[in-house]
């Protein structure tokens, strides 16, 4: 811009200064000179301006054209020794007019192939008609952050960003496009998203495992903040303390009476000192309902060091009466066992011995009728005592009930 002003103004100035001084030369050399000699000096003098203006003109130009060759020379440079791919293409036809190292590394064309392409034949089909939609947009319009795909001579595909300017190339109107790749970028991100997703997945298949299951799970940090739990343990917690359990919220609210929170400071302090606990706790949830509960607290260790507890219980107030009704059954069979093995013996030997001694001796049966009377009584006695505790031992229900109640959850009992 400073040269575009310069060259006009010393133009003006040395066509003025020759003019005035010339002038007053020829004046005072062709002093009484005829016409002829004075239109020679003229047209002396104006030829010589000439030369001399021409002179200047080729030491400014040619100084011009050095700087320019040198800019060139830097812009060359810069452009073959980027670690982007870089390209020039005639914005009329589309043809590569140059590329760079990095371009044809990256792409697998020679100079001479690239050459003998167009911006076209690096891209896919379907992307020919968007790509000459968004040539022809004015460059205002143009998405410089969108994303397309090139294909390398190999055929691999290539997510890239470009950032494009005009410029003027071998004397034809290009555009100089750098390449920034994305491909590794975008592939990380396409496996974080199916990452993600499958953590998703995964998260609700647990999920729904966790809140199908009987038992309640709940996990704990250090500081004894409710991590995660299912809803069973929820509905069992407020049913138990009337208190809704939030995420972050402290086990030990001060809604739940002392001695629990005492009770459950007691093993959550146990687990998180890196203790495996195994429990069972006998509950009074309403007046006339009672349950058992059996609570495995486990630590959650991360790089060796206890981070949390992971906590699971489950009611096993239905097992414990189904075992101790076994108990009550087995030791009912025991009595009938030992009535049968022992006391009912004792009048059934009475009676097989006087039958004996009816038949080997001449003793009358009207002498041993007291004596089998007595026998009967007594055998009966013990039959009635045998069928009472059967009938005891039936009304707590058969061995085949109990073992059908054992087998179904409490739930199903319910």
């Amino acid at each position: 811009m400073r040269t575009s002003r310069l060259v006009p103004l010393l133009i003006i100035l040395i066509g003025l200064l020759w003019i005035f001084v010339t002038d007053v030369l020829v004046s005072t050399v062709a002093e009484g000179a005829s016409v002829s000699e004075l239109t020679f000096w003229q047209m002396f003098k104006g030829s010589l301006f000439v030369i001399l203006i021409a002179i200047i003109s080729f030491f400014i130009i040619r100084h011009k054209e050095q700087r320019i060759h040198q800019t060139d020379q830097v812009f060359l440079q810069l452009f073959q020794a980027n670690p982007n791919p870089m390209w020039i293409y005639d914005i009329h036809t589309l043809r590569f007019l140059s590329v760079n190292d990095a371009a044809i590394e990256n792409y697998g064309y020679t100079l001479e192939e690239f050459q003998s392409m167009t911006i076209l034949d690096i891209r896919p089909p379907a992307e020919a008609k968007s790509l000459r939609h968004y040539l022809q947009l004015e460059p205002k319009q143009r998405d410089m952050e969108r994303v397309w795909t090139h294909i390398t001579k190999q055929g691999a595909h290539k997510q890239i960003k470009t950032a494009a300017f005009d410029v003027i190339f071998q004397g034809k109107k290009g555009r100089l496009v750098t390449i920034t790749d994305l491909t590794k970028l975008y592939e990380k991100q396409q496996k974080e998203i199916a990452r993600l997703q499958q953590e998703q997945l995964m998260k609700q298949q647990l999920e729904t495992l966790i809140n199908t299951t009987d038992d309640i799970m709940w996990s704990i940090d250090r500081e004894k903040r409710f991590l995660s739990f299912n809803q069973d343990f929820s509905a069992w917690f407020y049913r138990l303390y009337e208190v809704v359990p939030l995420i972050s919220d402290s086990v030990l609210s001060d809604k739940v009476d002392e001695e629990s929170r005492a009770w459950w400071g007691a093993q959550y302090d146990k687990v998180l000192a890196g203790e495996e606990v195994s429990v069972t706790k006998h509950f009074r949830v309403e007046e006339e309902e009672e349950i058992d509960v059996q609570f495995d607290l486990l630590p959650i260790r991360v790089g060796g060091q206890v981070v949390g507890a992971a906590c699971y219980g489950r009611d096993i107030t239905f097992y414990l009466q189904t075992i101790n009704d076994l108990k009550v059954k087995n030791e009912g069979l025991h009595e009938i066992a030992f009535i049968g093995a022992h006391e009912l013996r004792k009048p059934v030997a009475n009676l097989l011995g006087l039958l004996q001694v009816l038949q080997t001796t001449e003793m009358e049966v009207k002498e041993a009728l007291p004596m089998m009377l007595y026998s009967a009584d007594e055998l009966d006695r013990y039959i009635r005592k045998m069928i009472n505790k059967a009938e005891e031992i039936g009304a707590q229900g058969d061995l085949d009930e109990i073992a059908r109640r054992y087998n179904k959850s409490p739930d199903e009992e319910n």
